[in-house]
């Protein structure tokens, strides 16, 4: 009954899938051959490797590669602190930046039903971790709304 899958498997060396195929009821091994027969073991095993030669090419070309050296320092972030500032908000104001909020999982063990994010903290004004983050978001694009703004007057030839 289960001959042809045995011979597809062990075909594609993948013979230690079935190791304890004699130890399985009629019932697991009947769910063991559906998933297994789903499987494509050969695109599969082409897959993998392709995925290792492209994986062992990119380890040998790593080798080759030099440090970043325009890196911001912690240092000299305090030295040059208004120019990273202006260079963020010309950069924010020309729709050079997006900005992307990961927040994952639900607030089970906190006992909400909602994504963490929407979770009242405690705060007392009862706002959630997405509504302050939304709302400083928003604040920075109004700080570059109004840089911009600030630059244009001061290049407009009128006083």
């Amino acid at each position: 009954m289960y001959e042809d899958l045995h011979k597809k498997i062990s075909d594609a060396g993948q013979g230690h899938l079935l190791k304890y195929w004699d130890s399985l009821t009629d019932s697991e091994r009947q769910e063991l051959a559906q998933e297994l027969k789903g499987l494509d073991f050969f695109h599969l095993e082409n897959l993998f490797r392709s995925s290792m030669s492209h994986n062992e090419a990119s380890s040998e070309s790593q080798a080759t590669y030099e440090p970043w050296r325009d890196v911001i320092t912690i240092e000299s972030a305090r030295t040059s602190r208004a120019a990273h500032i202006r260079a963020g908000l010309d950069l924010i104001s020309s729709g050079g930046l997006a900005i992307l909020l990961l927040a994952g999982g639900q607030g089970t063990r906190l006992g909400s039903s909602l994504p963490k994010g929407c979770y009242d903290i405690g705060l007392p004004s009862h706002k959630s971790l997405f509504h302050l983050h939304a709302e400083r978001i928003r604040n920075v694009e109004l700080l570059a709304r109004a840089w911009i703004q600030k630059k244009k007057n001061r290049m407009s030839p009128y006083p």
